[in-house]
């Protein structure tokens, strides 16, 4: 097949391809959620300031860059079952390094490891989604899959909250999440199929991308680190500033993606492709609005902020219909660049907290909303004005 030619579409959901990514996000939500809230009792516990924290942030984010730029490739030489085996097993090693952790040079071990799971997951389970669903079902089973980060964040900032409220060591919180790992594996190994007894033929993309298609990649690359920023540091900064204790902060995470989680599952039901820009616009402008209410003093507010759940799945099942030739490749690129700027964002928002004090590092979040927001609107334009293949019936 050339790389030039329209890929085939399947005509009904291959389900071992959807399941496999459900249950790729799920364990990967946990991983990813975890490392907020967990932050107060590893630095208290390390003796880390928040610019190593930071740091420890960061550096997940750069294993999670290398790892999704191996998958750009990847993706084309490799069978998802193949990858999905290689990532669910580097899974189940950083729940080990979690047990060994006893310094900052261990949390970082911990940080390569995890950040390279939950990137490789992260775009895995998208691919898989996409791969298994028609066309025309994209929007919703896109939106069903992200329903399943905000469940398994939500489930992981229960557990943070049981270890604490328990007294118990943060690296247990690691070990929760160890049978949603061997069983995603003992899935992938015994449940989907290679590609070629599917009878599939193989799905080569184009790896350079068109500038309208660059700009879509840093549209919700935007998004996702105001997004991420949020669900990081939400538990400091309720702590710091709004007076809460760690349990009732990480109770408070679990609530945000509880909302979250809410609005995927609405997508789920009840998006059609005709909806699909007035979700995208109200995904990003209600959330701004529900920050500005927490910042002037009513904290609970941050909670309801978790409805631009809706962004992420519907543009990415938008990008797929219209890009049928290279959703892959935009997937893939978009994970990467959303990992680096992660990685520099936490970076800087832990640095720019010991200067400015969280409050004030705690407005990059909904800025970087505002920018998306701006980006989303270019967008709206160009695909007007473009050839673009309208979302097929």
């Amino acid at each position: 097949m050339s790389l030039d030619s329209p890929l085939p579409t399947r005509s009904r959901i291959h389900w071992p391809f959807v399941l496999a990514g459900y249950g790729t996000l799920l364990v990967a939500a946990h991983y990813d959620v975890i490392r907020g809230p967990l932050i107060p009792p590893m630095a208290r516990e390390l003796k880390l300031d928040f610019a190593q924290a930071g740091n420890y942030l960061a550096i997940c984010q750069v294993a999670a860059t290398l790892a999704t730029a191996f998958m750009i490739q990847a993706l084309n030489r490799w069978e998802l079952r193949t990858l999905l085996i290689v990532s669910t097993t580097l899974g189940l090693v950083g729940v080990g390094v979690a047990h060994t952790v006893g310094s900052f040079g261990g949390l970082v071990i911990l940080a390569t490891v995890i950040g390279a799971t939950i990137s490789s997951m992260g775009t895995l389970c998208n691919v898989l989604v996409i791969e298994g669903t028609p066309a025309n079902a994209q929007g919703r089973m896109l939106s069903g899959l992200h329903a399943m980060y905000g469940l398994g964040s939500m489930l992981g900032a229960a557990c943070v909250r049981w270890a604490l409220t328990g007294a118990r060591p943060w690296p247990e919180v690691y070990l929760a999440g160890m049978p949603g790992i061997l069983a995603l594996l003992a899935f992938a190994v015994f449940g989907v199929k290679s590609v070629a007894a599917t009878g599939e033929p193989p799905r080569r993309q184009k790896v350079a991308l068109s500038s309208v298609q660059i700009l879509v990649v840093l549209t919700i690359s935007v998004y996702v680190i105001g997004e991420v920023t949020t669900s990081m540091w939400l538990a400091p900064y309720l702590v710091s500033t709004a007076g809460f204790s760690e349990a009732d902060a990480a109770g408070a995470v679990s609530a945000y993606f509880g909302v979250l989680l809410g609005a995927r599952l609405l997508c789920f039901f009840f998006i059609r492709p005709e909806w699909e820009r007035r979700v995208l616009a109200v995904a990003l402008f209600a959330p701004i609005v529900a920050f500005a209410v927490g910042y002037s003093g009513v904290p609970h507010a941050f909670l309801a902020m978790g409805v631009y759940g809706a962004f992420f799945p519907v543009l990415l099942a938008r990008v797929s219909r219209r890009f049928p030739e290279q959703w892959r490749s935009v997937t893939a690129w978009t994970m990467t660049v959303m990992s680096a700027m992660i990685g520099v964002a936490q970076l800087g928002l832990g640095n720019l907290a010991d200067r400015v004090g969280i409050r004030t590092a705690f407005l990059v979040p909904p800025t970087l909303l505002a920018l998306a927001l701006s980006m989303l609107v270019v967008y709206f334009r160009l695909e007007s004005r473009s050839r673009i293949a309208p979302a097929p019936p």
